[in-house]
C-alpha cells in the first residue's frame, strides 16, 4: 500500500481552454467555518461541466486514493476529464495521484500518460500550456509525493525519463516518516527490496504503529523470503487497516509463503471483495501446504 497524505487539488485546466476560476461558486462549494469544503455536496450542487464540478470530482478522487480505494478514485478522476477528449491539466500531485490510481487498477498505458504529464508540469515543460505553467508555478507542491506516485509507473513502462526522475527523487531530503515510507514503497514496487527495507526501517523508527509502515515491512520481508519475520507486521497492519485490500494481499502473501494455504486464500478472498478491479487480486496465489 502506497503511503499518501491528503492533498488539496487546484482548479482544473483543460487543453481546450482554461477553466474560469472566477465563476461564482454555489454556496455548497464555499469553505465552511472550519476552512473545509464538503466536496460531495459541492458536486451535487455544481452545474454540469462547470469548474466546480471538476474540482469536486478531483478532490473526491483524491480522498478515495488516500483511502486506497482505487476503483472509486479512478471513477471520480475519469469523470473529471473533458468530454471533448482533450487533456485536462492541474497541479503535478493530481496527475501523480491519477497515474498511481490507473496503475493500481491495471490501466498501465493511461497511467503512463498521466505520469508523464505530472513530470512535465513539475518541470514547467514548454509543452504544458502557458496559462497552466503560470498558475501552477505560483503554488507549492510536495515533490516527494509526486515522485512517489509516478516512479513505479515510469519504471514499469520503461520510460526513458525514469532514471533521471529517480535520481531527482533520491536527491530530495527524506525528513519524516511519510517520506521514508513512500521511499520504501517506491523501492518495493520497482523490485529493489534491500533498499526498500532500509528506507522502511527508518520509517519504523519514527512511526512504528502506522498500518502503512507495518504493511510495507510485511510485504518487503515476504519478498526477501523472510515470511516468518514478516507475519507479526502483517497481522498488525491488518488490525490497523482491515478494509484495505493491499493489506489483505500482503497478509495472504505471508501466509502463502509459510504454507498456510487456507489462511492465504481467506485473505485473498477478502482482498477481492474490497477491490474487485485491481488485477493482482484477481490472480490465484501460489501456495504449497506446509
Amino acid at each position: 500500500m502506497r503511503t499518501a497524505l491528503m492533498a488539496l487539488a487546484m482548479i482544473a485546466f483543460s487543453a481546450t481552454g482554461v477553466a474560469a476560476q472566477d465563476d461564482e461558486p454555489p454556496p455548497q462549494c464555499r469553505y465552511n467555518a472550519a476552512g473545509q469544503i464538503d466536496y460531495q455536496a459541492c458536486l451535487d450542487a455544481a452545474r454540469d461541466g462547470s469548474p466546480w464540478q471538476m474540482l469536486s470530482l478531483i478532490n473526491l478522487g483524491t480522498q478515495a486514493y488516500n483511502n486506497a480505494d482505487f476503483p472509486r478514485a479512478a471513477a471520480y478522476y475519469d469523470r473529471a476529464q473533458p468530454r471533448d477528449g482533450g487533456m485536462m491539466y492541474s497541479d503535478p500531485l493530481y496527475h501523480a495521484n491519477y497515474a498511481a490510481t490507473l496503475y493500481q487498477v491495471g490501466r498501465s498505458a493511461d497511467a503512463l500518460v498521466q505520469a508523464r504529464m505530472a513530470l512535465a508540469v513539475l518541470h514547467n515543460a514548454p509543452e504544458v500550456p502557458e496559462a497552466v505553467r503560470n498558475s501552477v508555478g505560483a503554488h507549492p507542491v510536495d515533490r516527494d509525493l509526486v515522485y512517489a506516485g509516478i516512479l513505479p509507473v515510469l519504471h514499469a513502462g520503461n520510460d526513458p525519463q525514469a532514471e533521471t526522475a529517480m535520481a531527482e527523487y533520491l536527491a530530495l531530503p527524506a525528513q519524516d516518516w511519510v517520506s521514508w515510507a513512500n521511499r520504501a514503497a517506491v523501492m518495493l514496487e520497482i523490485g529493489d527490496y534491500p533498499a526498500a527495507l532500509r528506507a522502511n526501517e527508518r520509517a519504523l523508527q519514527m512511526e512504528a504503529a502506522h498500518p502503512a509502515v507495518q504493511n510495507n515491512q510485511c510485504y518487503i520481508l515476504v519478498k526477501l523470503e523472510r515470511a516468518g519475520d514478516a507475519l507479526a507486521y502483517c497481522e498488525r497492519a491488518r488490525a490497523g487497516a482491515p478494509d484495505v485490500a493491499a493489506v489483505r494481499h500482503s497478509v495472504a502473501s505471508a501466509y502463502a509463503a509459510l504454507g498456510r494455504c487456507a489462511d492465504a486464500e481467506r485473505e485473498m478472498s477478502e482482498a477481492r471483495r474490497l477491490d474487485a478491479v485491481s488485477p493482482e487480486y484477481r490472480e490465484a496465489m501460489a501456495c504449497t501446504p506446509a
